[in-house]
């Protein structure tokens, strides 16, 4: 195993005997939310099955280096899902992770309805894992970390390529960022969609650097992962990839054709499969729709009524700018009252001040990297879609932004060392 091995191993068992003997008693007072009457039992099965998981991480063929990061962040995501989350669980009554696990104790399997039916994709999974391992709804809570962890994984291989070299500041950043750390080992549709972009983005970068059709499955496997949860996500993350097919110069047009006709289709199934599921028939019943979904999550104390109405051209128009300046980076401070509003307006002051820096070091040159133009593309066309939901509500906006953060945060930090990028690449 290694020294390495041996050094994890007796820290997370010396955390795991810690945690039996002076946590334990808590557990069931903290979890009395939880839909569960043996929360001791399920919390040791849940600390069984991570272990479990970091043996199986020390076991895979990796470099040594990503091997110290990624146990590192698991080590912080289990902190996170096995003690930090317990005291989210206490405070919230009606968690949509609940009704999941309440899901996955069912005899039969919940149905799966429309494409884009995350719930029911989400209740359908958890209910799948309970058959092959012990009822557990933290152990449920692990598996989507774990998840995560893949996700983030695959954001920096993404970058590495894209490098062509090994990108370990960003892996750590991701992994260590609290609101992607967070959000991204809960149990529920996040941590799923996270990984579907990340193999999107892997698939992009892989396929658009060497021209080997076999990453184009990746791009059409996120693209199905996500559209499984979020249909309307993926229009937004299709579109980008077309112009990037398009623009390329070292892709025959053989395959530019074949690619464009992969993602038109694609597009075509996410566009009837909203229409069907939200009974659309022509543009202005869209833009009904689109404002009468948005009304509807301004509920909570987070929430905020939009300052116009978007069911026209006009009002959209009018929306646009504040609303993707909104689902980017709000709230700030002062926004949401509460600890977690101001540890969220923090981050996302941080964060703005990071792509605001990264954007003033834009130069003509950087419209030649289509992978940069690209990424930009893809930043614009979500906070386009997800301004209308987020306005509405700043704590659904912190979620939401998981999505897109990896993809914004690398976007910016490539443009503030792109000088010292080149001259390693040089």
């Amino acid at each position: 195993m290694g020294s390495l091995g041996w050094v994890t191993s007796a820290l997370f068992a010396g955390s795991a005997v810690v945690l039996m003997i002076l946590w334990l008693p808590r557990v069931a007072t903290l979890g009395k939310n939880i839909p569960s009457n043996e929360l001791s039992k399920d919390y040791l099965t849940a600390v069984l099955w991570a272990a479990i998981l970091m043996l199986v991480l020390l076991a895979w063929p990796l470099p040594s280096k990503e091997k110290k990061i990624l146990l590192l962040i698991w080590f912080l995501k289990c902190f996170v899902t096995l003690f930090l989350m317990l005291f989210y669980e206490a405070h919230y009554w009606d968690l949509d992770a609940y009704e999941y696990f309440s899901s996955a104790l069912g005899k039969t399997a919940p149905g799966i309805g429309f494409l884009g039916d995350g719930t029911q994709t989400v209740s359908w999974l958890a209910w799948a894992q309970t058959r092959f391992l012990p009822v557990s709804y933290h152990a449920l809570k692990v598996t989507w970390s774990a998840v995560g962890l893949a996700a983030i994984f695959t954001f920096y291989r993404a970058a590495s390529i894209y490098l062509h070299r090994p990108a370990y500041g960003l892996l750590c950043f991701l992994g260590m960022l609290p609101s992607i750390l967070f959000w991204s080992s809960i149990l529920g549709k996040d941590p799923l969609c996270l990984f579907g972009i990340a193999l999107y983005v892997y698939g992009v970068i892989a396929w658009y650097q060497s021209a080997v059709k076999k990453h184009l499955f990746l791009v059409v496997l996120g693209l199905l992962i996500v559209a499984a949860i979020r249909t309307w996500l993926a229009p937004a993350l299709i579109l980008p990839a077309c112009v990037l097919l398009l623009r390329s110069s070292h892709i025959t047009t053989k395959a530019k054709v074949w690619g464009s006709t992969l993602f038109l289709l694609l597009f075509a199934v996410a566009f009837f499969s909203l229409e069907a599921r939200f009974a659309i028939r022509h543009f202005d019943e869209a833009l009904g729709e689109a404002d009468a979904i948005s009304r509807s999550w301004s509920v909570g104390g987070s929430a905020q009524e939009m300052p116009t109405h978007i069911d026209s051209i006009a009002g959209l128009a009018r929306f646009l700018p504040i609303g993707m300046f909104t689902a980017l980076f709000r709230p700030l401070p002062g926004d949401v009252p509460g600890l977690f509003g101001l540890l969220a307006g923090l981050e996302n002051l941080g964060l703005l001040a990071v792509v605001v820096a990264g954007l003033l070091r834009i130069r003509r040159r950087d419209l030649a990297d289509a992978i940069l133009v690209w990424a930009f593309l893809l930043i614009v066309c979500w906070a386009s879609e997800y301004a209308i939901v987020s306005y509405q509500n700043l704590g659904s906006a912190v979620r939401f932004k998981l999505q897109i953060l990896p993809i914004l945060l690398a976007f910016a930090l490539r443009l503030l060392f792109r000088k010292k990028t080149q001259e390693r690449l040089a």
